[in-house]
């Protein structure tokens, strides 16, 4: 299938970061600052990509759409499974999943609690350990102030014993 994102409004979506993340994340390497509000990245044998620093530029959507066809052209990719990709190449994703014995892969309701209930708790200590790392942690307001901010996202369609949790990430250049 043969999918061009078009949609001002999704092409927004993908931040300045996710194109950077995912393109560091498939050998293009920074290079140079490119006027004002981009940057070139470049890779032996690929062509040079620009990358806009911020979203704010009227132009932002032409230009992520055209970073995506040149991303999904240079991995030989469906431009549509890229973009997916790209809305969460700026987030750290954390996924828990349980095995089951049921044919259908489905988890109980009381395995289901104990699964989100160790899921959110592996979170909160991830959210401690960013800001400060010691052996132990008690309650506090970081603690409280991630597990508000930070929602479960959806699981993947068929893959309800799933948990994916996403948080934003800044991918040093």
């Amino acid at each position: 299938m043969k999918a061009q994102i078009v949609d001002p409004q999704a092409l927004r979506a993908i931040t300045p970061a996710a194109l950077v993340a995912y393109a560091r994340g498939e050998g293009w390497q920074h290079v140079e600052t490119y006027g004002q509000h981009s940057d070139v990245y470049a890779q032996a044998n690929r062509p040079e990509l620009v990358i806009p620093r911020t979203d704010h530029l009227a132009d932002y959507p032409r230009v992520v759409a055209e970073l995506i066809g040149i991303l999904a052209a240079t991995g030989d990719r469906d431009e549509l499974a890229l973009y997916r990709d790209l809305l969460g190449a700026d987030r750290d994703v954390v996924r828990v999943r349980a095995r089951s014995n049921a044919d259908d892969g489905s988890v109980n309701l009381a395995a289901g609690v104990g699964l989100f209930e160790s899921a959110r708790e592996m979170l909160l200590a991830a959210a401690c350990a960013a800001t400060n790392p010691q052996p132990l942690y008690r309650a506090g307001a970081n603690k409280l102030d991630f597990g508000q901010k930070h929602a479960p996202s959806q699981c993947p369609v068929g893959l309800l014993e799933t948990f994916r949790g996403m948080h934003p990430i800044k991918p040093s250049r």
